[in-house]
């Protein structure tokens, strides 16, 4: 199995490269499951985007 920790390393690496696609694919979630997995997608688009919050 591979290395899932180097995965979301590069992960990070590549939306740091390029915000706006991770905000065009986020849009693109939220629409394709229809909003369904909102909350979800915006975590994980603001985590990869260095904005996430603590509550």
């Amino acid at each position: 199995m591979g290395d899932l920790g180097g995965f979301a390393d590069k992960a990070k690496d590549a939306a740091a490269d390029n915000p706006e696609a991770v905000d065009k694919g986020a849009d693109f979630a939220n629409d394709k499951s229809g909003g369904q997995y909102e909350d979800q997608i915006n975590q994980a688009k603001d985590s990869l985007n260095g904005d996430s919050q603590e509550n």
